[in-house]
């Protein structure tokens, strides 16, 4: 049973479960149908022999008999006439009627259970009574005849035996119709447990594809649904989408490393050789020493920012949080960063008092350097700086405001990229990772970065941080 499918094995379970209670269902269904039977028997003997109890008269001259119905039976009965109707029933549906008086039987089947057994006579009480024949019921009903000075009785019989033939005909109904609808309910069984683990062998072709093929863009598709199969495939789907956003993250990483690496090794590697393979005075190699050493401190500055980043990265979700004045956090950078006078540009900053998030002061910190600091490197001579923090309804905007070159429209989306210079001629030794690093300590923070900006007016960067980390 170990090595079998899933399917297999709920099916067997399905199966037994069905057959015991289809059996069980069997039994208190004839059970009950017997107990209904022998209770509708003995019900139809007593009503059969009360109606009957109204249908005899005794009459005690001749002349008071009415003779208007020639099919009333009439009886000589001690010093006057029985009257029984037409409508008193000998014999019907196995119920047999007879009239006895103490001397014996006057009028009904002499064959009944009545003379092979001398019961006593016990009014208005049903008798199960076991002859050589079987089982019968009998029901007495003592007559208090008008003007008889002794009393008459009614006895009814009937067999017990007439409701098996009822039983034997529900039996083979049930035991043919039961086992149809246990093969039905087996094989739908089987069906539903088919459909309801399709997805989950979905699931795992799609995984085993994954694993095969190393391919994580590849999704698990089920269709629409809500019941716990569907939500174990989004899980899934999520896993893969994280995964596959990791190994991106991953390669663009090496990537990127291996683009920005490669022209400081080019340029040192080409400097050594030039420097080896020719006579050069003291001023040459002292040039050329001072060009390897600018590219190696950008190679080490590339590193060091590529490291901060993946850390940044792969931590997200272990960094440290507490309640921080953002206020005071912003003053203390526009401070700083005022005293730099940069192609004497002049930093102005607008912050409402008493504003606290929850977030990571450091990190916030970095994020706002990063963008005074973009704001002076592509800044105008004698241009302005303009830091704003406010509250806005349910959220938080920081904003940084240049008046310098402006980005493109064409740039205007590849600018959180790492790497990326929207103006290359003015990097000025920057490492093409500030606003990347920007974005992702904003969405740590659960917040969007956010950019306006037209060539050769200026750029607005936005923080705005959402309700959720107030």
């Amino acid at each position: 049973m170990k090595n079998k499918s899933l399917i297999f094995k709920i099916t067997v379970w399905f199966s037994a479960a069905v057959i015991i209670i289809s059996g069980a269902a069997v039994f208190v269904t004839l059970a009950i149908s017997r107990a209904v039977l022998q209770r509708d028997i003995r019900e139809n003997l007593i009503e059969t022999i009360e109606n009957n109890s109204d249908e005899i008269e005794f009459y005690k001259e001749y002349n008071r008999l009415e003779f208007d119905d020639p099919y009333d039976l009439y009886i000589e009965y001690k010093d006057g006439y029985l009257e029984i109707d037409d409508d008193f029933v000998r014999s019907v549906n196995g119920i047999e009627t007879a009239l006895f008086d103490n001397d014996g039987l006057i009028y009904g089947d002499s064959s009944n259970i009545a003379k092979d057994k001398e019961l006593p006579f016990e009014n208005k009480r049903v008798s199960p009574v076991k002859t050589d024949s079987g089982v019968f019921y009998v029901y007495d009903i003592t007559l208090n005849v008008k003007d008889l000075d002794s009393p008459l009785w009614l006895r009814g019989t009937v067999s017990a035996k007439s409701s098996i033939s009822q039983v034997n005909t529900i039996t083979k109904a049930v035991l043919l119709l039961i086992p149809l609808l246990v093969a039905f309910a087996i094989i739908g069984g089987h069906l539903i447990a088919k459909r309801a683990l399709s997805p989950i062998i979905d699931i795992k072709n799609a995984a085993d594809d994954i694993r095969g093929g190393n391919d994580l863009s590849k999704r698990i598709e089920i269709g629409e649904g809500s019941d716990e199969v569907h939500s174990m495939a989004d899980s899934f789907n999520a896993m893969f989408e994280r995964l596959e956003d990791s190994f991106n993250k991953e390669q663009q990483l090496t990537s990127d490393i291996s683009h920005e690496l490669r022209t400081p090794v080019s340029v040192i590697s080409a400097q050594c050789q030039l420097a080896l393979n020719n006579e050069a005075s003291a001023d040459e190699y002292v040039e050329a020493l001072e060009l390897v050493e600018r590219q190696s401190q950008k190679m080490s500055r590339v590193i060091n920012e590529m490291l901060t980043f993946s850390r940044i990265e792969r931590g997200a979700g272990n960094i440290s949080k507490e309640m921080i004045d953002l206020s005071q956090c912003v003053s203390s950078v526009c401070e700083d960063m005022a005293l730099i006078k940069d192609k004497n540009i002049t930093l102005l900053s607008s912050i409402e008092p008493d504003i606290f998030i929850w977030g990571n002061y450091e990190l916030l910190t970095r994020l706002l350097i990063n963008l005074i600091s973009n704001a002076y490197r592509y800044g105008k001579e004698n241009g302005r700086i303009e830091i704003s923090l406010k509250s806005l309804d349910n959220s938080i905007v920081l904003s940084v405001k240049d008046d310098g070159i402006g980005i493109d429209k064409s740039s205007i989306g590849k600018i959180w990229d790492r790497f990326y210079r929207a103006d290359p001629s003015r990097s000025d030794g920057s490492t093409g990772l500030g606003l990347a690093f920007v974005r992702e300590i904003a969405q740590i923070h659960g917040a969007e970065a956010r950019v306006e900006s037209q060539k050769g007016i200026g750029s607005c960067f936005s923080i705005i941080f959402k309700s959720s980390v107030l």
